[in-house]
């Protein structure tokens, strides 16, 4: 969980985020933003994937 500017947000890596469905709604429900990704795309890029996080978070009201 990532508090950025006042906005709070989780980086999410998971190889089936179709399992964690309950969770994310808790979550959106309380306002906080979820961006998943693959693992396998979070081993091979971490830096574009944390950049592209970022600057989700950032354009997101």
């Amino acid at each position: 969980m990532i508090c950025y500017k006042g906005k709070w947000a989780i980086f999410m890596y998971h190889p089936s985020v179709e399992k964690e469905g309950d969770r994310m709604k808790w979550f959106q429900n309380h306002n906080i933003l979820i961006r998943p990704y693959r693992v396998k795309e979070c081993y091979e890029n971490p830096r574009e994937v944390l950049k592209d996080f970022f600057q989700w978070l950032i354009d997101n009201p």
